[in-house]
């Protein structure tokens, strides 16, 4: 299966099954770390968590380490999104704000420039965010963000928090 990897600074964005933290559908799904979450009718989503680079599961606590890499995975069942020819076409956008209103960082399409992904890959999809300075006054960081298919109205958007230690 192959991996496919966009990198938007500072963001990297992977889709597809990419390591060993991806495991196999669950019948009920799994949100943890408070992401909140609404899918458009036909999206079914399997789970979402927040992880470390490697793989280890960060804390409900959501605390990071400055330039530490939080990665958020999203996994949705198949055939939700639009396929053609077992191919799809999504976007993903990102916004970070501090919690005194500043936004660090606001990528409105980071699949602008990719085309068109094998549906089996795109049940995956990781976006990832490192915060590099921080000053004491900032008490967290709000990740809002939309994944969407370019085929369809198919839309899932939503946010979470985290700190930085």
């Amino acid at each position: 299966m192959k991996k496919y990897l966009l990198i938007a600074f500072p963001i990297v964005l992977f889709i597809g099954p990419a390591s060993a933290q991806i495991t196999k559908a669950v019948s009920s799904p799994k949100i943890s770390n408070g992401i909140k979450l609404n899918l458009t009718p036909g999206i079914k989503l399997v789970k979402a968590y927040l992880f470390f680079d490697g793989g280890k599961k960060v804390s409900d606590s959501n605390i990071a380490e400055v330039n530490q890499n939080m990665n958020m995975m999203i996994q949705v069942k198949r055939f939700g999104w639009v396929e053609r020819g077992g191919k799809v076409s999504i976007g993903a956008s990102e916004k970070i704000t501090s919690s005194l209103g500043k936004v660090i960082l606001n990528e409105p399409d980071l699949f602008s420039t990719l085309t068109d992904i094998s549906a089996e890959d795109a049940q995956y999809v990781t976006l990832k965010a490192v915060i590099t300075s921080t000053i004491k006054t900032i008490k967290y960081f709000t990740v809002n963000f939309v994944v969407w298919d370019k085929w369809s109205t198919g839309k899932i958007t939503g946010s979470y928090r985290f700190k930085i230690r």
